[in-house]
C-alpha cells in the first residue's frame, strides 16, 4: 500500500483549490429572484434561496481557507475546512430531499426542511429549530463513506483539544527535552484535501441541482393547480 504522504502534491492540490474557489467566486449571482423559478409557487424559491446563499458561504469558506493555509494558519485551516464540510453537506441534503420529493410526487414534507434551512437558529431567535449538522454530515456519509471521519478528524483541530493545541503548535525536541513551538505542525494533506474534496463534490451536484428545481416547480405548481 503507497504512503499517502508520498501522492500528495501540495503544488497541484493548491492549484486546484485555488481555480475551483475562483470559479466558485466567479459565479456568485448578485440577486435571487423569484421569477427564475415560479410565479406562481413560493416553496421553489425558498428551495432555491437555500442553494444560492450556500453557495455564497461555501465560497467565502473556502476561499478563507485557501488564504490562511498559504499562510501556514493551518488550525484556522482546518477550522474553516470544517466549515466548509458542514455547508457542502446541507447543500446535498437540499438536492437529496429535491430528488426525495421528486419521486413521492408531492411537496408535503420538503417545505419545513427549507424553512429549518433558510431561518432555523439554536438561539430561539427564530420559532424553527436549524437543523442538526451532524444529520447533514450522515446524508453525506451514506453516498461518502468517509466523509463523516474526515469532519471528525477536522473536528479534533478545529477544537482546542490534543490536535488543536499541543499537536498542533508544539514538536518535542527530545535531546533538549522541551517544546519547539510553531505554526505548521500539523499534516498538510489531512488539512489541504478537504477543501479540495469538498469543492469538487459541491461543484458536481450544485449544477447538477439545476434540473431538479425546475421539475420541482411544475409540482409545485401542479400541486396548486389541484
Amino acid at each position: 500500500m503507497s504512503n499517502k504522504v508520498d501522492v500528495f502534491n501540495e503544488t497541484d492540490l493548491l492549484r486546484k483549490g485555488k481555480l475551483l474557489s475562483q470559479a466558485l467566486k466567479a459565479s456568485l449571482p448578485p440577486r435571487i429572484d423569484p421569477a427564475t423559478i415560479s410565479t406562481k409557487a413560493k416553496i421553489p424559491f425558498k428551495a432555491l434561496c437555500v442553494r444560492e446563499v450556500l453557495l455564497y458561504r461555501v465560497s467565502e469558506l473556502a476561499e478563507a481557507a485557501l488564504r490562511c493555509y498559504e499562510e501556514s494558519q493551518l488550525v484556522a485551516t482546518a477550522t474553516l475546512s470544517r466549515a466548509l464540510m458542514e455547508s457542502v453537506a446541507l447543500s446535498y441534503w437540499l438536492y437529496k430531499e429535491l430528488q426525495h420529493t421528486l419521486d413521492r410526487g408531492t411537496s408535503d414534507k420538503i417545505n419545513e426542511f427549507l424553512g429549518k434551512a433558510l431561518v432555523g437558529t439554536r438561539n430561539e431567535t427564530t420559532p424553527l429549530l436549524a437543523h442538526n449538522v451532524m444529520n447533514a454530515i450522515d446524508v453525506v456519509t451514506v453516498d461518502i463513506p468517509g466523509y463523516r471521519s474526515l469532519y471528525e478528524e477536522l473536528c479534533e483541530i478545529a477544537h482546542p483539544n490534543w490536535g488543536g493545541g499541543l499537536g498542533a503548535y508544539a514538536e518535542l525536541n527530545t535531546e533538549e527535552v522541551c517544546y519547539e513551538l510553531g505554526l505548521a505542525c500539523l499534516p498538510r494533506p489531512l488539512i489541504l484535501g478537504p477543501i479540495v474534496t469538498a469543492l469538487e463534490f459541491f461543484l458536481t451536484f450544485y449544477d447538477g441541482m439545476i434540473p431538479y428545481l425546475k421539475q420541482f416547480a411544475v409540482l409545485c405548481e401542479k400541486e396548486i393547480a389541484q
